[in-house]
């Protein structure tokens, strides 16, 4: 991931409930996507899951009808590193093997025990979130006293079950979960409490949305909210921001990243795990002495990163 933070841009699926109900906004939102990608996103982020209590989890044939196509469609259009939201091993694999990089299991590895081995068996790169309990339950969940150290002992527990499952450590990253089953002020707390979650010591990759820090009613200046967590979370080191609006982030990024490099290596708060996901298909990526491109010591595989501007 190098000493640039990653921008995930989200994108909503409709979820195809029937076997041949067609795909109709495939060629819309492919388009809106490649826009993204061209413009600031360095992973398109798919989902057709719903964290809806009445929905969870939608079932692995409905997130396939939908998803699938997508992956494929832009890899045709040579967009470099796309991520699936899902928590079935059966999608992992498809997706995996259709061009995809990244699996994002918002259930922490809870809902298919045999997602990770399926990441692993596919050479993919695995975003492991915390989450309380299932969507059924987060209203009826007591608060947290030490939210920070909740997720930090769950996390750990995940990432150790994805090693055992044979995902290399370069290619395990963390999500805190804001908002999976926890409340705006634990949101926030997690947040103010960055530096806390570098005890884990992998990527943290984190999901921005007003509504997680203002609440459901969001006042007037909602987006302003979500941009000042957004800019808030990477000044304090994380190494990918998931979100809608990725133009925003990358710009967000493109300042302060080399605001947080010009401190130099003492000061500056992103502490690097390596990280090395698949390489991007149809970007090249400059090979680096003992870094991107190579092999790291031990004969593990470097860490990769996206081409920083001015790279060609």
């Amino acid at each position: 991931m190098g000493d640039r933070t990653l921008v995930f841009h989200t994108t909503k699926l409709p979820r195809l409930e029937e076997p041949e109900e067609p795909f109709r906004d495939l060629d819309l939102l492919a388009m809106q996507a490649v826009r993204a990608a061209e413009t600031g996103a360095d992973v398109i982020d798919l989902s057709a899951m719903s964290l809806n209590p009445t929905r969870w989890p939608v079932s692995a044939e409905v997130e396939l009808r939908s998803v699938l196509p997508m992956v494929k469609r832009l890899r045709k259009e040579n967009v470099p590193w796309i991520c699936v939201t899902t928590c079935h091993a059966a999608v992992a694999a498809a997706v995996l093997q259709a061009g995809a990089t990244f699996i994002n299991d918002p259930s922490g590895l809870k809902v298919d025990p045999e997602l990770a081995p399926a990441v692993s068996q596919h050479d993919g790169a695995l975003i492991i979130a915390h989450m309380r309990e299932t969507p059924a339950a987060w209203s009826q969940l007591s608060p947290l006293h030490d939210p920070v150290n909740e997720a930090l002992v769950v996390l750990s527990a995940n990432v150790n079950r994805a090693l055992r499952a044979g995902v290399p450590r370069t290619r395990i990253l963390v999500d805190p979960g804001l908002g999976l089953g926890k409340r705006k002020e634990e949101n926030s707390q997690i947040l103010g409490h960055y530096d806390r979650l570098r005890e884990i010591d992998y990527p943290v990759v984190m999901t921005v949305a007003g509504k997680l820090f203002a609440g459901e009613a969001l006042p007037e200046g909602g987006h302003a909210v979500e941009l000042a967590a957004a800019t808030f979370a990477i000044q304090a080191g994380v190494h990918g921001i998931r979100g809608p609006h990725s133009v925003e982030y990358r710009s967000i990024a493109n300042l302060i990243d080399p605001l947080l490099l010009a401190r130099g290596e003492d000061a500056a708060p992103k502490s690097r795990r390596p990280f090395a996901p698949a390489r991007p298909r149809g970007v090249f990526v400059r090979p680096q002495p003992g870094g991107a491109g190579g092999m790291g010591r031990k004969g593990e595989q470097a860490p990769l990163r996206p081409p920083l501007r001015g790279e060609s």
